[in-house]
C-alpha cells in the first residue's frame, strides 16, 4: 500500500472513531476551542484540553467518565 493510502485510510478510522465516540456521548469541543487549545500548544504552553460540552443534558454518559477513558 502507498504512504498516501496509509494516511488516507488512518485519517478515515481515525473520523469514524471520533465520530461514534461522539455518537455515543454527545460531548464534544468547538472548533473556535480546539484551534485555541492547538495555538497554545503550539506555542509551548502546558495546557489542558477544552472541556467538552454536550447537546442536551441527556448525554448518555457523564463528561467525567467521557475523560476518564
Amino acid at each position: 500500500m502507498w504512504k498516501c493510502d496509509e494516511k488516507r485510510d488512518r485519517f478515515r478510522r481515525d473520523a469514524l472513531a471520533a465520530w461514534t465516540n461522539y455518537q455515543t456521548t454527545d460531548l464534544f469541543a468547538t472548533a473556535e476551542e480546539a484551534d485555541a487549545w492547538l495555538a497554545k500548544l503550539e506555542a509551548g504552553e502546558k495546557v489542558t484540553p477544552p472541556r467538552l460540552s454536550g447537546r442536551s443534558n441527556a448525554s448518555k454518559i457523564t463528561e467525567r467518565e467521557h475523560n476518564e477513558r
